[in-house]
């Protein structure tokens, strides 16, 4: 089973707020346009995480934090890589003796200092 922190509750839905705000300049034919990301891509691609997260406790191997930023919160780092290869989230929790995954912390390799 797997739950989830308030905190991590919060995580997501800053990322699902970040997500639709977030834009790109592109560069096409030397006409600067901004590309915003669709509700529905942001959906689905928050969807994918959350099902993602939904299978932790599944997995037989459950890596150890790597950052200091992370250890904050757990033990344990999912890394989640979107299509943008550029962008890794990481979800950080702990496990608990009957095997309960409580998932504490959700942030983005460009939140993560150290």
């Amino acid at each position: 089973m797997v739950s989830y922190k308030k905190r991590a509750l919060n995580d997501l839905e800053k990322l699902f707020d970040g997500l639709l705000k977030w834009s790109v300049e592109t560069n096409t034919k030397s006409k600067k346009r901004e590309a915003h990301l669709s509700r529905e891509h942001v959906y689905e691609y928050l969807f994918d995480l959350k099902s993602e997260c939904d299978k932790l406790d599944k997995l037989i191997y459950h890596a150890p934090v790597r950052y200091l930023d992370h250890a904050k919160f757990g033990k344990f780092v999912y890394t989640y890589k979107s299509s943008n290869k550029r962008t890794k989230i990481y979800v950080i929790y702990d496990m608990t003796k009957n095997g309960v995954i409580d998932v504490k912390k959700i942030t983005t390799n460009y939140k993560t200092m150290s």
